[in-house]
């Protein structure tokens, strides 16, 4: 899985990203105490995936298992956000706002459903001894899903205005 770069020569640079997603979610404010809270509440959760390392092998000792609560959690709060806090809005919702809507939510479930394999695999197929890269695989889609949202949020996928190119 990614966290096993900490015991790389990448170990600095993962790090690095992950305390950088923690001060961006830190300084994000959105429209209201709740967008704060749960950026906050990710930011917390991200610090604990960059100071608490996963074992290399081998068994989990406590610092591993709190470096898991903190992913796990961190990536639930990223989908949550995006299906309950990105899709909320007007009464009467613009089509560009109706169709953002389908992308946060469906982003939100790509990242649950990933979260929920990765969970079925650390408990029947091996999970963390095992050389299979369908952690991975799986984080990776959790981190695309949530960028795509991220990216539509920022309106750069179905803004309600288009731009004019200069």
């Amino acid at each position: 899985n990614m966290s096993v770069y900490y015991h790389t020569g990448m170990r600095d640079l993962f790090v690095g990203a992950i305390c950088a997603i923690a001060l961006f979610l830190f300084f994000y404010r959105g429209y209201d105490r709740w967008d704060e809270i749960s950026a906050d509440l990710a930011g917390i959760f991200a610090l604990g995936v960059a100071f608490f390392p996963t074992v290399e092998e081998g068994s989990w000792d406590w610092v591993a298992w709190v470096h898991f609560s903190s992913a796990a959690c961190f990536l639930v709060i990223l989908a949550l956000i995006s299906i309950f806090l990105f899709t909320r809005g007007e009464e009467y919702p613009s089509e560009m706002k109706r169709k953002r809507n389908f992308i946060y939510r469906a982003c939100g479930i790509i990242m649950l459903v990933s979260l929920a394999a990765v969970e079925v695999f650390f408990l029947f197929f091996g999970g963390i001894n095992s050389d299979s890269g369908f952690v991975l695989i799986a984080e990776t889609v959790i981190l695309v899903a949530f960028g795509i949202s991220w990216l539509t949020k920022g309106g750069t996928f179905y803004p309600d205005k288009l731009k004019k190119r200069v």
